[in-house]
């Protein structure tokens, strides 16, 4: 399970503090409406809204993008200047910072508030370079990866083709994508996984394939991952738990076409008396394997989760 870096965690806590519980609640109820018209971060956002989306939200993207990128280090590492289209309040950095050894990392932000936030976490670091501009106005030079995390489905379908093919234009090695874990998120990703495809991209991850996705009906590809609430996080959310889980859809597509066998988890495996029932997604579609304790690999077997890949 995931922890916040305990830096983030202090700033984090000065903010509530700073700020005070009514104002952030309050705050958080204007944001709150905002999603629920479809307008999100991407309209203007008050500072208190800024502070109110960082307390509830940043830890569970901070998560989801820590195990996306943790699925892309299987791969390479070789990854020195980032391109983060729509970083919010920085979020992305924080996780790269766990995972990978970056020498210039890029941030572009149109929402002035989110901006100063993220420039006020990240004061310190002179490798890091904020940008305040329209994503659909932006012209930059290439970088290794490139980053679009809880963003694409901030602007409308007939936009996104656009801003993907911007960003698969600047990318030099990989371009990751991550999505709320609902319906619509799985659909942005799909849209964006059938363009890039087009485009001549290789997907790493979570697909086994290029192929059509085989999932149908009510079934989508998400994950999820369980991280600790902070005293903010519950207040905000109105609960006593101190765990979360966060659902979530990630694509990664790299220039560079990777080999693998492996089979990747799709639901959370079911654990019998004696026996493992998995759903895997395969090069040949999805498949529902039971393991026994006669298979030579039941150990292995039993021991997967949500998400994994497996060699079978």
């Amino acid at each position: 399970m995931p922890h916040l870096p305990l830096a983030l965690k202090s700033k984090l806590h000065e903010l509530q503090r700073d700020l005070g519980k009514s104002s952030i609640i309050k705050a958080h109820e204007k944001l709150s409406e905002r999603y629920r018209k479809g307008r999100g971060t991407a309209s203007k956002t008050s500072k208190d809204e800024a502070i109110a989306y960082a307390l509830a939200r940043l830890p569970a993207t901070y998560a989801a993008l820590r195990y996306v990128l943790c699925e892309l280090k299987k791969y390479s590492e070789a990854f020195e200047t980032v391109l983060d289209f729509g970083a919010g309040p920085g979020t992305s950095i924080w996780a790269f910072q766990e995972i990978f050894h970056i020498k210039s990392f890029t941030l572009v932000e149109k929402n002035l508030a989110m901006l100063d936030l993220g420039k006020q976490f990240l004061f310190d670091r002179p490798w890091v370079h904020w940008h305040k501009e329209d994503l659909r106005l932006l012209n930059i030079n290439a970088h290794d990866l490139v980053l679009m995390s809880y963003s694409l489905g901030e602007f409308k379908e007939h936009e996104q083709n656009s801003l993907l093919q911007k960003a698969w234009t600047v990318t030099n090695k990989a371009f990751v994508i991550v999505e709320p874990g609902t319906p619509k998120g799985y659909q942005n990703i799909m849209r964006a996984r059938d363009f890039l495809i087009k485009s001549g991209a290789h997907i790493l991850a979570p697909c086994p394939h290029n192929k059509i996705c085989p999932l149908s009906g009510k079934d989508w590809c998400h994950f999820s991952i369980t991280l600790s609430r902070t005293e903010a996080h519950r207040s905000l959310k109105g609960g006593s738990l101190m765990m979360e889980d966060e659902k979530f859809s990630y694509l990664i597509a790299v220039k560079e076409a990777v080999s693998s066998s492996k089979s990747r988890v799709i639901k959370s495996p079911i654990r019998r008396s004696g026996h493992v029932i998995v759903d895997f997604c395969t090069q040949d579609g999805i498949k529902r394997s039971t393991f026994s304790k006669k298979d030579p690999i039941y150990r292995q077997a039993r021991a997967l989760s949500w998400g994994d890949e497996f060699d079978q």
